[in-house]
């Protein structure tokens, strides 16, 4: 039954909004383990193509906390001691970890093999894990870049999207979950604005080769104004 909030004084609802936050932690504690054991069984198949899709449809997340969900159970997966792992579970419960900087580590190591051929060793996240403790958003950027050597190359893009786009960015990572199985936002943009541009050059005549603004805007001008007889 509902708590009647508005009948609470001051001192009572900051309580319950600590006890409604820590119920909230505790809840995603218990999502973590279900998705390591429904990766580890492979449940989402065969109806999903991967678990991100799964997240999406079956368990109605959103792209970015499916993500975000999923790296972090991987970079928990990846702890083989579950003593260690525990803690880090404790960790999660108070708040004094948070889930984008479980994701962040595991999102810059598939990055450091990727681009520098090595895998990164359990006891380095755990140490950076240590480190990352009570650390905002861009500390840990900081922290975790620095530490594997990353090359932050990247652009930060902030973009509202109205409900219908929402869905439509939603529909197009879910088909495109077999080779975008975390739903790097990153990544879905590459594929869908290359698709995109595929589709208007092959529909325009143009090249294949990377076509600047100002060759598309001249082609188009020169198929819109009116030509002298």
């Amino acid at each position: 039954m509902p708590i009647p909030l508005k009948s609470l004084s001051d001192s009572d609802l900051l309580r319950s909004t600590r006890q409604a936050a820590l119920r909230e932690r505790e809840a995603t504690h218990q999502v973590l383990l279900h998705l390591l054991e429904v990766e580890r069984r492979r449940l989402y198949l065969p109806k999903y193509a991967s678990l991100f899709e799964f997240c999406l449809t079956e368990l109605g997340f959103c792209a970015g906390s499916a993500q975000i969900r999923i790296a972090a159970m991987r970079l928990l997966r990846d702890i083989p001691a579950e003593e260690v792992r525990a803690q880090v579970f404790e960790k999660l419960d108070s708040g004094s970890l948070k889930l984008t900087q479980l994701s962040m580590i595991q999102k810059h190591s598939k990055t450091v093999k990727a681009e520098q051929g090595r895998r990164v060793a359990v006891a380095e996240k755990v140490a950076l894990l240590n480190r990352l403790e009570g650390k905002s958003t861009r500390e840990t950027e900081k922290i975790v870049t620095q530490a594997l050597q990353v090359k932050s190359d990247t652009t930060t893009l902030k973009i509202k999207l109205d409900e219908e786009a929402l869905k439509l960015l939603e529909e197009f990572q879910a088909l495109t979950s077999h080779s975008n199985p975390e739903g790097n936002p990153s990544v879905t943009l590459k594929q869908a604005l290359k698709l995109g541009l595929e589709v208007l050059k092959k529909n325009r005549g143009l090249n294949n080769h990377s076509t600047s603004r100002h060759e598309v805007n001249s082609e188009v001008k020169s198929r819109t104004e009116p030509k002298l007889t």
